[in-house]
């Protein structure tokens, strides 16, 4: 038996995922240029596409239906 540490953890990814998630859709610049730091890529020119843009804010929409959808897992394991 736990005590419950572990769905306390497990639902902080889960809300980690919805953040990074709703910041890549509202801030996709930001996202970007963070996503490119914790990778250390470098190029010629900096600054993202309109392409990168809408990948980034497709990402984020990924990431928050990731979320939501771990959270309610965790809801239903936790609940039944």
């Amino acid at each position: 038996m736990t005590d419950g540490s572990d769905t306390f953890f497990a639902g902080l990814a889960g809300l980690l995922f919805v953040a990074a998630g709703i910041h890549g859709v509202v801030r996709p610049v930001q996202a970007w240029r963070l996503q490119y730091f914790f990778t250390r890529v470098m190029f010629r020119n900096p600054e993202p596409s309109r392409a990168g843009l809408v990948l980034t804010r497709i990402g984020g929409i990924v990431s928050i239906l990731i979320g939501l959808a771990w959270i309610a897992l965790l809801v239903m394991l936790r609940y039944r």
